[in-house]
């Protein structure tokens, strides 16, 4: 299917919206600390098998609404590492996550399911969890709805500065990381962290690990740690699916 194909391009020809998403992950994930990362909306699982590809010591589970994406990346991507199904989030799951990733997920969830949606995330979080969202700005879905309304998917809500700090309130969590960035006009995304350690908590002014800090360097130096060879990708979706792009 037409896009199925899509899809695969964009994982195989690379897409700017997703290696930003990947570089964000990464200045949070600690070198050769074993973590649990959820990947909620993991549609093929294309960023999963990059996430767990990249980091060896990493297990993910993949969550997607849609069966027939879920049955793709369980053919292609599922390991030992990796193990993906399907969840809709308005139920709750009883798995606990280091990081709980929504990646171009929470804008797409109807603004009167966002209360019950966000607490479901927020239950499955660890001690000192975090969530890292990336949602389209709202200066780019309000462009689109005015002016590019064919670019917009059926649920396609705005999400404001309130609608994360209202989010951050559901799980129980801190809104610790906002950032407007600039893909492929200025400003059209947002990078959210939200963090489940709280601050100051019984005066422990113990400072937290340094999260994260190769990856940083990297990211500061332009070094992609996601990156594949393109034969590279193109090479396993043809031996896992006949298909060639």
């Amino acid at each position: 299917e037409e896009w199925l194909r899509g899809k695969i391009k964009e994982f195989v020809y690379g897409n700017k919206r997703i290696d930003k998403c990947l570089k964000l992950l990464g200045t949070q994930i600690e070198d050769g600390c074993k973590i649990d990362i959820c990947e909620v909306g993991c549609s093929i699982g294309l960023t999963s098998y990059q996430i767990a590809r990249t980091y060896q010591f990493v297990n993910i589970h993949g969550y997607d609404i849609s069966d027939e994406q879920i049955n793709f990346a369980n053919k292609v991507f599922k390991s030992e590492r990796i193990k993906f199904y399907a969840h809709d989030f308005m139920s709750s799951l009883s798995e606990k996550y280091d990081i709980v990733t929504l990646f171009d997920v929470f804008e797409h969830v109807p603004v009167a399911d966002r209360k019950k949606f966000a607490m479901n995330i927020g239950i499955m979080l660890k001690d000192r969890g975090k969530i890292i969202m990336t949602v389209p700005s709202h200066f780019l879905t309000t462009h689109n709805k005015n002016s590019r309304q064919n670019l917009l998917q059926v649920i396609d809500e705005e999400v404001r500065l309130v609608d994360l700090i209202n989010f951050a309130d559901s799980t129980n969590t801190i809104l610790s990381h906002y950032e407007l960035v600039s893909i492929w006009n200025r400003h059209d995304y947002a990078h959210v962290i939200f963090d489940n350690y709280k601050p100051l908590s019984d005066l422990d002014f113990n400072p937290v690990s340094k999260v994260g800090i190769l990856q940083k360097i990297k990211v500061k130096l332009g070094i992609d740690p996601f990156k594949m060879n393109i034969e590279e990708k193109r090479d396993l979706i043809a031996e896992k699916t006949g298909i060639r792009v």
